[in-house]
Parts: C-alpha cells; sequence; structure tokens
C-alpha cells in the first residue's frame, strides 16, 4: 500500500490496495491511528472479506523492510568471520552498501546502508530495515570502495561523489556501529580508484587518486592514510 493509506482506508495486504472501511466494520480497532512506520490492515484479510465476510476486526502491523535498490558497482570483497562481506555502491539511491553472503552458496544473508541516507524524514517501511526504511534522496556517496578487515571490525575507503572527497567507515564488533570520517583536508576531486589495506598494527592505507589539486593527509586514528 505504499507505505500507507488515507484517513478512513484500510490496507488490504492480499491485493496490496487501500480500501474503505467497510459498512460492516463494528469494531474500534479499525479506526485507530497506528503512527510512523506501521500501517492499519485486516487482522485477517482471508476470512473477513466477500463472501466469507464475518466481525471485521484490524490491527498495526510494522511496514516491511524497504527493498535494496540496484547495488554492485565499485564493488570489493573479503573473507571475514566465516562470511563474504562485499562493499559496493547503489545506484538507485546513491549510498554506500555492506552485504554479508553465505561463502558456500553466495546467498544473500544481510544488507547494511553504510553512509548517504538522508538526514530526516518520514519512514515508509520498517525503520530497522534497509536505510532505516526511507526511500528519499540522500548524499551521493559510495563509489570506488575498497574493503578490508581488522582485529575489531571492519573498514572501507569509498568515494564522495557530492563533495569529491575520500571517505573512510569503520565498523565495530563491540558496539555494532559504524563510524565514517572524511580522511583528506584540501580541495579539489579527491579519492577515485582506492584501494585500502590494514598492516599488522591495525592501521588503515589507502592508496587512491588525487586530480589535479593540493592536499593534505590527516592521521586521525583509524581513519588516517599513508
Amino acid at each position: 500500500c505504499d507505505g500507507g493509506c488515507s484517513e478512513g482506508a484500510i490496507c488490504n495486504i492480499d491485493t496490496n490496495t487501500c480500501e474503505q472501511t467497510p459498512d460492516l466494520v463494528t469494531s474500534d480497532s479499525c479506526q485507530q491511528n497506528c503512527g510512523d512506520a506501521s500501517i492499519l490492515v485486516y487482522s485477517n484479510p482471508d476470512t473477513m472479506l466477500f463472501e466469507q465476510c464475518c466481525e471485521i476486526s484490524c490491527e498495526c502491523i510494522t511496514l516491511p523492510p524497504l527493498q535494496p535498490g540496484i547495488f554492485g558497482r565499485f564493488s570489493s570483497m573479503i573473507y571475514h568471520d566465516d562470511e563474504l562481506l562485499v562493499s559496493s555502491y547503489d545506484t538507485t539511491f546513491g549510498d554506500l552498501v555492506v552485504t554479508a553472503h553465505n561463502p558456500a552458496t553466495g546467498a544473500r544473508k544481510a544488507i547494511e546502508y553504510v553512509d548517504g541516507l538522508p538526514e530526516s524524514g518520514n519512514p515508509i517501511a520498517d525503520p530497522e530495515g534497509p536505510r532505516a526504511g526511507l526511500n528519499t534522496p540522500g548524499p551521493d556517496i559510495g563509489q570506488h570502495t575498497s574493503i578490508a578487515s581488522t582485529e575489531t571490525g571492519m573498514v572501507v575507503s569509498y568515494y564522495d561523489v557530492d563533495n569529491k572527497d575520500l571517505k573512510f567507515a569503520q565498523y565495530d564488533n563491540t558496539s555494532q556501529e559504524w563510524t565514517t570520517s572524511s580522511i583528506h583536508s584540501g580541495s579539489g576531486d579527491i579519492g577515485r580508484y582506492t584501494s585500502l589495506a590494514v598492516d599488522a598494527n591495525g592501521r588503515a592505507h589507502v592508496a587512491y587518486y588525487a586530480h589535479r589539486t593540493n592536499y593534505a593527509i590527516t592521521g586521525e586514528d583509524g581513519g588516517g592514510s599513508q
């Protein structure tokens, strides 16, 4: 039902359409406000409609996850903790994506949108799913990715298309959170064709292309470049 129905309408999940509240409805459950990221549906559309119709009731359910966009360009892959981890660019939303795959079959186990999400907006899908349920565009980020593993998680270098910057994302296994930062200062077009490696001391090293620019490298912990 495209994330919701107008006031006085109910989503029929069998037909994926919004329907006006039937005259037979006597339950107050069909008049409730479900709030963000939820939608009002028939409690059992298979038995409450058409010739099988009985007393009709409704309930609020969490919206399904947002369908990922077209991702996979500018990809990089590693084997880490018995999984294949792939960083890539979602061309639909303009985001940096990291996916986990079964190493034997290649089947996708998880997908996470790391950078490029809009700063605000109303979710039209499950906020616990991809892109926090947001389908609105954010900054264009995530091309030319390179991924590597560390003792505490994983790191990704990538290109910020909007700002023409080199960026760095770090995942911590303990907090299970991503942090992102820019790892250069200066002006110009910096950060295409990245290649990332982590040395024995856990320090990330990034090779990349700087297009006709003057720049200075920063050496921030976890986000430096040599």
